[in-house]
């Protein structure tokens, strides 16, 4: 079959050349509509019951993670000047194209009682075209701190922190406007910090989403320079030729070109792990060409030939490099089993493009080294490198002479592996991949230490029954749950209906502090009549209430506090919020974004875990198939395993926790390690053929022909996927780091443990039927006349 793929290859060069252009040029102008996502990936599916549940809370109360928090620490805020500008400011945000409000200490309304009408009125405390003076600021200062509903809402009276809530609308919050939205907010605020010299702190999930679609669209191109950099060195170091080192490039560049295409053709968008895939295929695509160029040379080197050398090139290890392809691609493709959105697309994108680079590296190696001269002498020295003959000679000498010392070193290095994968860790937090001294986090930190979270939970009280949510038994159950939650650390003042009921009756008693408090029965339906008779800014009760007063919302801003807490906190609180409301009379949903991503991330890690066992599933049938040997198959998965064991084990020790971006780890790694393998068991079995099924000559010769392309791609992966430990997201550098450790010692586990067990078991796994495969992987026998390679010229 390959000699007839080298054939039509050969003889149709300039029609591949012609379409491979076409085709990029095609993709290339369908990668200029890509996209960055500034949308949340839901990492639930869309039957999960959590996620349900948050659809529910939106349609009923609307969107609770639009929020923009900026805050400011200033014990002068209420100067003259300062406060002024600061008033000024917010009259200007509420402007801008993509606000539906703002909530600032310079905006915030008071209830007044219209006796005539019977009905409560809201007005801004400050006027915004009204300069105040220092004695009037004064003065209303004091109206303001005595309304205790804005009280460690909006600001924080100890510690002198002052905020404004920019609540985006939700067109804007899933568009690319977002970006320069936020932008101006900030640049604004920004001006106000320079002219004041007083520091902003900011906050909320839309700027935090932004912040990072920001940050991923920069580390695109940084990984794919990166990439592209590291392999061009190694590259030239190997071969000592810059046509090698070009060609190579070349291909994996138009890779990449591909792969932005298909996102744009599958309308996805940019996320932190499709941003991974243009360098992903770079480090990926390029030992194909390793491979190739290592024949080409090796080949032209043993007979002088060009064609005939190329031809080899396609027609021995076209189907080796397919099969190990084809492995990568599958284990990449094994997330689409995930039912996540965002992984299923990270799945499809790159193992469609993994085969697409394969392609290319098929057809476009060996047609550009047909029009070139062939090789000279100095571009085949890497075949006699020293350094990687003498290192393939040192595996040799262990797998033949210390074999018993390299298990004992094996069993020591397993067990301190075991030992760590069990002290492993799960956790995740909504901004863990930035690292401790980011912006972004730091000021996470000053909200949450000022007003103890920002990021959204959810309570929602089903009472089962039309206008029972305003009974007095109600609301005094949801104020002793608000004042029972306000106690854990890990969570600010919760916000709900009690709230402003508490506000009205202030207000019916013109103000007074102390009649800050939930009504009497006899008070509660005239004030709460009041209420829904209120006009100005709108019915505050609305956004407590749905429109039946069945349900009503708490509103508990929550710390990053981690998965594995969040949880037992979920679990606290629903246990709490139960106390108070009976399951028998009551429903009690939690929800919310905070709610969502824990659930989310414990989910997504579930199953990945299924992930990975459907890859090692797929890999071990496709060699069951390649080596139609049941025990040759368990033999070949013990080298790709040991190096997932000792990755884990040290994630364990260095406590890098298991989540989504660190779990990645294994399935792309196990599903690249395991290439490795079949290129050493297929040139194995072609040299049982050779050497009349000695087993110990066998194993050597196949160590010698392929242990230097296998060091020289492992050196690639390992410097390729070392690339992303420069991004400023944790875990983007703990895959990477991962990934190039866990590939660094699948290829000692495959150039020396899988020869070692090949030798110590012998004739147990090495059968008749590993003799005699179902699928040729290497051919060897069949040679393509020169003259059928002739390009014909058409007469004119």
């Amino acid at each position: 079959m390959w000699g007839n793929v080298a054939r039509l290859i050969l003889r149709n060069r300039a029609a591949f050349l012609i379409a491979v252009g076409l085709l990029t040029v095609f993709m290339a102008y369908q990668a200029s509509f890509v996209k960055m996502s500034y949308e949340y990936a839901s990492m639930l599916p869309e039957s999960d019951i959590a996620y349900q549940d948050y659809q529910s809370f939106k349609n009923t109360f609307g969107e609770e993670a639009n929020i923009f928090v900026i805050g400011v620490q200033d014990s002068t805020f209420f100067t003259e000047v300062k406060f002024n500008d600061w008033k000024q400011l917010t009259k200007k945000i509420e402007s801008f194209d993509g606000v539906a409000n703002v909530l600032s200490v310079s905006n915030v309304v008071n209830l007044t009682k219209n006796k005539e009408e019977k009905r409560f009125e809201t007005h801004p405390i400050f006027d915004y075209d009204h300069y105040y003076t220092q004695n009037e600021l004064d003065s209303l200062k004091g109206i303001f701190e005595s309304l205790s509903f804005y009280k460690n809402k909006i600001y924080n009276d100890s510690s002198k922190v002052y905020l404004s809530a920019v609540r985006i609308t939700k067109e804007v919050l899933d568009d690319e406007k977002r970006v320069a939205l936020v932008d101006n907010i900030k640049f604004e605020y920004d001006k106000f910090s320079a002219k004041h010299k007083i520091k902003i702190h900011y906050s909320g999930l839309p700027y935090i989403r932004t912040a990072v679609s920001v940050k991923i669209k920069e580390e695109l191109n940084m990984f794919i320079f990166l990439a592209l950099f590291v392999c061009i060195v190694i590259l030239y170091i190997f071969f000592r030729s810059f046509k090698a080192v070009f060609f190579s490039i070349l291909v994996v560049a138009i890779g990449v070109i591909w792969s932005l295409g298909t996102i744009s053709l599958f309308d996805y968008r940019i996320t932190i792990l499709t941003g991974m895939i243009p360098p992903l295929l770079i480090v990926i695509g390029i030992p194909n060409s390793i491979f190739l160029l290592n024949k080409y040379h090796a080949e032209y080197k043993s007979h002088g030939n060009k064609i005939k050398a190329l031809q080899r090139v396609i027609s021995k290890i076209g189907n080796a490099i397919f099969l190990t392809n084809l492995t990568t691609a599958s284990g990449f493709a094994t997330f689409i089993f995930t039912n996540s959105d965002i992984l299923k697309e990270f799945g499809i994108i790159a193992s469609i493009n993994i085969i697409g680079v394969f392609i290319l590296a098929i057809l476009l190696i060996p047609i550009f080294f047909s029009f070139l001269p062939p090789p000279r002498t100095k571009h085949t020295k890497h075949l006699e490198n020293k350094i990687i003959y003498n290192i393939v000679e040192w595996f040799i000498d262990i797998v033949i002479q210390h074999r018993k010392v390299f298990y004992i070193f094996t069993a020591v290095i397993l067990a301190l592996g075991i030992y760590g994968v069990s002290i492993m860790k799960s956790t995740g937090y909504i901004v863990d991949d930035l690292p401790k001294n980011d912006p972004i986090l730091l000021d996470l930190k000053f909200f949450e230490n000022n007003f103890k979270g920002v990021m959204p939970l959810e309570i929602v009280i089903d009472t089962r029954k039309k206008g029972k949510v305003i009974k007095l038994s109600n609301l005094k159950k949801i104020e002793k749950l608000s004042n029972k939650l306000f106690e854990y650390e890990e969570i600010a003042q919760p916000l709900s209906l009690t709230e402003v009921v508490k506000f009205s009756k202030q207000a019916y008693y013109n103000g007074n502090p102390k009649y800050y408090k939930l009504p009497s029965n006899n008070e509660k339906n005239f004030i709460l009549s009041y209420a829904a008779k209120n006009k100005g800014n709108g019915n505050l009760i609305k956004a407590f209430v749905d429109s039946t007063k069945q349900k009503a919302r708490i509103s508990v801003p929550v710390a990053d506090i981690g998965t594995v807490k969040m949880e037992a906190l979920y679990h606290e609180i629903k246990e709490l919020s139960e106390e108070f409301f009976p399951k028998d009379k009551y429903d009690v949903v939690l929800t919310g974004m905070s709610v969502v991503f824990f659930k989310g991330t414990k989910y997504l890690i579930n199953n990945l875990y299924l992930s990975l066992s459907i890859a090692v599933f797929i890999i071990a049938l496709f060699m069951s198939v390649l080596f139609r040997s049941f025990r040759m198959v368990i033999v070949s998965l013990i080298p790709n395993f040991f190096p997932l064991i000792i990755t884990a084990g040290l994630m364990g020790y260095f406590g890098i926790p298991i989540k989504p971006s660190t779990i990645l780890v294994f399935s792309i790694a196990f599903g690249i390690s395991v290439d490795d393998t079949i290129h050493f068991l297929a040139k194995y079995r072609q040299e049982l053929k050779i050497y009349n099924w000695n087993i110990k000559k066998s194993v050597v010769a196949a160590l010698r022909e392929t242990g230097v392309s296998m060091i020289y791609t492992s050196i690639v992966l390992f410097f390729g996927f070392g690339i992303f430990t420069a991004s400023s997201f944790g875990g983007t550098v703990s895959l990477g780091l991962l990934v190039a450790i866990t590939l660094f010692v699948a290829m000692f586990a495959n150039l020396i443990l899988l020869p070692a067990l090949l030798l110590t078991l012998e004739r147990r796994i090495t059968t008749k039927a590993f003799k005699e495969p179902l699928i040729a992987i290497f051919e060897e026998e069949e040679d393509i006349e020169l003259d059928d390679l002739r390009i014909e010229k058409k007469e004119k």
